[in-house]
């Protein structure tokens, strides 16, 4: 009894040995016919250099090296990655993900994430879906298209979150949005009453002629309204902090009203370079600062701007208006509290408005620097800096051609009447 009982033993497990080889061959064949299936799938629909890794049994990452043609993402797929090589180029036509792909689907020619509604790849023929909730950094990468579209109004795409290193806009000259059912380009946008800060990179090259800003916004971030066609700016008062190069290659430009220059009000070593980068608009025939009341050292470098006015009683720091700037009117509103003695050192300058008496103007107070005046060659004070200094008298600009000093004035400063 116990031999037959052995024997049986025995023989089931030979038995189980031949089940578990038969399925080991079984499904090493199909991961190999899948791999198979997978490459030649690809191949048929597609005309690109690819890589498909095994990570996981059924779970593979596609790798694009480079890309054209109509490409087929199947449903085997759950990453994507752009192997962005030097020379990479995406001329990729059409995109479509399989049906069963349960990690990504497609939508006007887009890869989209189903669980973060991110959009992974795009290509030049792309029509971002509404709906997208952000775009991943490389998604454009390559692409050199001239109009990109997208399914939805402008308000829409602001709520979008971009890497700000590789916007989608860096390859497409104009965008295009969806109104009453029409693809349109859009020239003016009032900023939303919700919102109280600009994000970075928010208007981005949209080709944006006008844009409204109210008292709601406290903060504009860095490149918010970089490469657009705008001709004038306002920048309300309530605004308490200006990213770098907000109105970068913004050379349209003719018109800006700002509380400041700089990153901040009252900012030591702020100028207009801040808003503009290297990038210097053509001319500036007006500009307006209504809070700033400290001029740092070279505000204008390199700027030609018809006028300027302080809104606010200012102070004048060393070279605020020396060589390398083109200025035809200054006005200080609420005149000036102090100046720097080389404030104007070599600075050419055809006007300066005075909104104050005579008397205002002597009392300025020229700033010392250890302890001794500092003396400049060349014209170092207002009269020096330009051809015509006017001042406020009886409500109109006068030009002075008689002085009679006030008993009240005791000292006369270094330079105060100099050419």
């Amino acid at each position: 009894m116990n031999y037959k009982k052995n024997k049986w033993e025995e023989e089931c497990k030979k038995f189980r040995v031949k089940v578990y080889l038969i399925c080991f061959i079984v499904c090493t064949v199909l991961s190999i016919v899948s791999n198979f299936v997978v490459f030649s799938k690809i191949k048929t629909y597609a005309d690109y250099k690819i890589n498909i890794n095994d990570i996981n049994d059924d779970t593979y990452i596609l790798e694009i090296e480079s890309a054209k043609g109509d490409i087929y993402i199947p449903a085997h797929i759950r990453r994507i990655t752009l192997i962005t090589k030097e020379g990479y180029v995406n001329d990729i036509k059409s995109i479509k993900v399989d049906k069963d792909n349960t990690f990504f689907y497609s939508e006007g020619n887009c890869v989209i994430s189903k669980y973060s509604g991110m959009l992974v790849l795009g290509c030049k023929n792309s029509v971002i879906p509404l709906g997208t909730k952000a775009i991943a950094d490389d998604a454009f990468y390559g692409v050199e298209g001239t109009k990109l579209y997208y399914d939805g109004t402008l308000d829409n795409w602001v709520d979008i979150s971009f890497n700000s290193k590789n916007h989608p806009m860096f390859h497409f000259d104009e965008i295009l949005f969806k109104y009453d059912g029409e693809y349109k380009h859009i020239d003016t946008y009032r900023i939303p009453k919700h919102w109280s800060i600009i994000p970075e990179y928010a208007f981005y090259k949209i080709g944006l002629l006008f844009i409204i800003i109210g008292d709601n916004i406290t903060r504009i971030n860095e490149y918010a309204f970089a490469c657009n066609k705008f001709e004038k700016i306002v920048i309300p008062d309530s605004v308490e902090e200006i990213g770098q190069n907000i109105l970068y290659l913004c050379t349209s430009i003719n018109t800006l009203t700002t509380p400041f220059i700089g990153k901040h009000i009252n900012e030591a070593d702020s100028n207009l370079s801040w808003f503009f980068g290297n990038s210097y608009p053509k001319r500036i025939y007006t500009l307006d600062v209504t809070l700033e009341t400290l001029i740092s050292d070279y505000a204008f470098h390199n700027f030609k701007i018809n006028n300027i006015t302080y809104k606010k009683k200012v102070d004048i720091m060393r070279n605020a208006f020396s060589t390398k700037i083109t200025i035809l009117n200054l006005t200080f509103e609420e005149g000036i509290n102090s100046m720097a003695i080389d404030a104007f050192h070599l600075s050419s300058i055809e006007n300066i408005y005075f909104n104050d008496d005579l008397n205002a103007y002597l009392n300025i107070e020229y700033v010392k620097y250890d302890g001794s005046y500092i003396y400049s060659s060349g014209r170092v004070n207002l009269f020096g800096s330009c051809e015509d200094l006017y001042f406020k008298i009886d409500n109109e600009w006068t030009k002075i051609n008689k002085i009679v000093i006030p008993e009240s004035i005791t000292v006369i400063n270094p330079y105060m009447f100099t050419y």
